[in-house]
């Protein structure tokens, strides 16, 4: 088995279709398709029902999924530990954050430790939606709600306070409403 065809198999799982896998890829379809294939061919189990909108996964590709994940994601551990120099802190650091909270509170704090490490890329992106840090699409999530699902190292790192305000003639027009 080829360990390359991992990432195939994992853009193919996360995308459902052949185009989508290999625009993330920067490949052809067909590549991604003969990759796939190649997979299968190895594993000997068939881990894709294609279909006019795209590809399912059989029971046995569902199986290995999160299987296929780990793997993945201890590959880009052990990339990262022989890139590491003398333990120096470098390379890309990808943040996904609401967008408000990127940036006005994380980028202000951020300063300092990008001004003592300029060999760190920050890459930021702003969003709600569920993250897969395995997937590649972030190394760090931050959000307003603890997550309910996912196997992740979770830290609480501040409290947020939300308050409403009104002017007092508008006050004294409208009333408030205590719930």
């Amino acid at each position: 088995m080829d360990w390359n065809d991992l990432k195939f198999f994992l853009a193919v799982a996360n995308a459902r279709s052949l185009s989508a896998a290999s625009a993330r890829l920067g490949v052809s379809a067909s590549t991604v398709s003969r990759r796939i294939e190649a997979l299968e061919a190895a594993l000997q189990v068939k881990l894709f029902r294609p279909h006019r909108d795209g590809y399912d996964l059989t029971p046995a590709g569902e199986d290995l999924v999160a299987p296929a994940e780990r793997a993945e994601a201890q590959m880009r551990v052990f990339e990262r530990t022989a890139r590491e120099k003398d333990s120096d802190l470098a390379g890309p650091v990808r943040i996904d954050v609401p967008e408000l909270l990127g940036q006005e509170v994380l980028l202000p704090g951020l300063a300092g430790l990008l001004q003592s490490h300029p060999e760190i890329r920050l890459e930021m992106h702003s969003s709600v939606r569920p993250v897969r840090l395995i997937g590649e699409e972030a190394d760090i999530v931050l959000r307003l709600v603890r997550p309910q699902q996912g196997n992740y190292r979770q830290r609480k790192i501040g409290s947020l306070a939300f308050g409403l305000y009104a002017a007092p003639s508008y006050l004294e027009r409208h009333g408030t409403y205590a719930g």
